[in-house]
């Protein structure tokens, strides 16, 4: 493919993150004449759209470490010194000039959200070469595009990265064309609340515990269901049960490779979260119908529109209280509640990582985009 005088022209640093929606991204440089170069790291990848040319570089991706971080930074600065590159973009990650997208909170967040001083000083002081690292390293890229408003006011906050810098781009999710919602057929005054929690604690865990605690008084059939594979080693997780008198309202499940027939056994979805990032979780929910309620700490709250098509409960540290009084409000009005995964469901349908590529795309180069 040859360079046209002043064509545009880019980088993509491959390591395999970008696999959902490179594909969308390259049909768009192919679209838009857009010269496109691989540098290829660690894996190999065949290409249906064309590319002009294909580099390969070895790097061990050790993102915990500050020396390898440089030592790949001083390779692709290296690769690309003599390129004139518009940009170069890479995923789950950014480098000192590259243009990076980000769908994880910075290890200074994850220090703030601790659940008190003692363990926040452990984490300081485990990660300390890290968090210095990353507020003079990361502040050098020319552009960083993250998955919601709260990871730009983290990065903003935390990375010291000028808010014009920083694009937001809502990710796509396992999207299932062929969901079949199934109208839920219940026992008398019976209600079931799921979550998914890869990490309980940070994935707000204990706050839907605390909110089944008090709900419970007044709904006795209530339940949760929980996708927790580790709940039996979790002291933690049985003192709470046994000490709120909650295990028979609680069921903890292991990893669910049917998560069709997951969706459709919930009455709402809840994602109370300490800080994610996004919670795709979420919208897959809605492209089951299933109306959902999010933390005010929780990414995925930019595409909620309270009461409209979901909720939005105050995360105040381990309180379920406000999530109580959500998850009441479906139970008292399941009308509302249906209207409201009506309206999730149109939301979710234009979530998708066609749209994610091309919010990328057109940020990168506007002059497209009309």
């Amino acid at each position: 493919m040859s360079n046209i005088k002043n064509q545009p022209k880019l980088a993509i640093l491959y390591s395999g993150f970008m696999d959902e929606y490179i594909e969308y991204f390259l049909n768009l440089c192919e679209k838009h004449n857009v010269l496109v170069d691989v540098i290829l790291c660690n894996k190999d990848k065949i290409f249906t759209q064309k590319i002009n040319k294909i580099a390969k570089i070895t790097a061990d991706l050790d993102f915990k470490n500050p020396l390898k971080i440089m030592e790949l930074d001083k390779k692709v600065k290296k690769i690309t010194e003599n390129e004139n590159y518009d940009y170069i973009i890479c995923d789950s990650f950014t480098l000192s000039n590259t243009a990076g997208i980000m769908h994880s909170p910075s290890i200074t967040k994850r220090m703030q959200i601790c659940p008190n001083i003692i363990y926040k000083t452990i984490h300081f002081l485990t990660h300390f070469n890290r968090i210095i690292f990353n507020k003079f390293f990361y502040r050098k890229c020319p552009k960083l595009f993250v998955v919601s408003s709260i990871l730009k006011d983290d990065y903003t906050q935390n990375i010291n990265l000028p808010k014009e810098k920083i694009k937001v781009v809502f990710p796509g999710f396992q999207f299932n064309p062929n969901a079949e919602i199934q109208h839920k057929k219940r026992k008398k005054n019976e209600f079931i609340v799921g979550m998914s929690a890869n990490g309980f604690s940070t994935k707000g865990g204990f706050i839907l515990l605390d909110a089944i605690k008090i709900l419970k008084k007044k709904y006795p059939q209530i339940k949760a269901k929980i996708i927790y594979a580790k709940y039996a080693n979790n002291l933690g997780i049985n003192l709470c049960m046994k000490f709120w008198n909650i295990k028979n309202n609680v069921e903890f499940l292991d990893f669910q490779n049917d998560m069709n027939k997951f969706y459709n056994s919930l009455d709402c979805l809840v994602c109370p979260s300490l800080c994610e990032a996004f919670g795709r979780v979420v919208t897959e929910a809605m492209n089951y119908k299933v109306p959902v309620i999010v933390s005010s700490t929780t990414g995925a709250k930019d595409i909620i529109e309270h009461q409209k098509n979901g909720l939005i409960f105050e995360r105040k540290k381990y309180s379920g209280k406000d999530l109580a009084q959500k998850i009441e409000y479906i139970i008292q009005n399941p009308d509302k509640a249906e209207s409201m995964a009506n309206v999730a469901y149109a939301t979710s349908q234009d979530i998708t990582w066609e749209k994610f590529a091309k919010d990328i795309f057109y940020e990168l180069y506007p002059k497209f985009n009309h």
